[in-house]
Formats: structure tokens, sequence, C-alpha cells
């Protein structure tokens, strides 16, 4: 994760098991330089609250280190957030726009012109082309828009 030409991104994430055995599988994932996803580590908790993404971050930070302008991306889980200025203060935290849009997708009412728009927002490399999306996605759905959307990853 030392390449200087590049900034070293890691996802976040967690999912329910449903199986004999209950909790969560949390996983922390990242892309090598042919963006092939490799895991670069996974635990299992009880449940996913503050307590558990604090051990998991702590234990992921023992094996990453710190790197210089790290960058984790993940959902808006209140844990997630809490940990995260606990364990890793200094590194950027970006919301995982694929979360973003489920939420977005169930309060729009023009579901499909409102996606576009957002999709559109997301990854553009200039802030003034991401502000002019904003302006035409506003029409469709105004609670996305009073997020902090300096947040959004992709």
């Amino acid at each position: 994760m030392s390449d200087s030409l590049s900034v070293p991104v890691v996802s976040i994430d967690a999912t329910h098991l449903t199986g004999s055995v209950k909790g969560v599988l949390l996983i922390a994932s990242a892309k090598d330089g042919d963006s092939k996803i490799y895991p670069l580590a996974f635990g299992f908790a009880a449940s996913e609250c503050k307590g558990s993404w604090t051990w998991f971050l702590s234990e992921l930070k023992k094996g990453i280190g710190s790197p210089q302008d790290l960058v984790i991306v993940s959902d808006r889980h209140r844990g997630i957030i809490s940990a995260m200025n606990e364990v890793f203060p200094y590194a950027q935290h970006a919301f995982c726009v694929f979360h973003i849009a489920q939420k977005f997708r169930r309060s729009s009412k023009n579901q499909s012109l409102a996606r576009e728009f957002f999709y559109n927002a997301c990854y553009q490399h200039r802030r003034d082309d991401c502000d002019i999306d904003l302006q035409q996605m506003a029409a469709c759905n105004l609670e996305v828009l009073q997020r902090r959307h300096e947040n959004w990853g992709r």
C-alpha cells in the first residue's frame, strides 16, 4: 500500500449470519494494481455494534498500520462511524454509493431519473460537474441532498 501514485482504499462491511451459527461476519477488502478484489481481514462478532467494529478495526490496523491518505469506505452504520473516529481518526471515511443508493431508491418519487442523476453525480471527477447533477437530482429527491455528499465514495 505504499505506492506513491495510489491512495490506499479499504472497504469494510458486515453480513448477518443466518445459519446454525448466529452473529455477523465483518470483512475488510481492497483492490490490487490489476483492480482485483482481495480480502485483508475478516472476523466474527456477536452483533454489529461499536464494540465489534472497534475490535475489528483495531485488528485491521495491526495488519495494515496507518497509511498516509488512507480511505475507508463503508455503509453509514453508526458503530462504524464511532469506531472509525476512535481507531483511524486521521483516515478519510467515505460512504459507499451502493448503500446510499439503496436508501435513495426507497424514498424517491421518480426512481429511474433520480438514480441516473445520483450515479452521474457520484462518478464525476470534478466538483462542478457533480454539483450540476445534484441540482438536476433535486427535483427528484431533496432528502438525499441534505446529506454531506463530500463523503460519497465510488
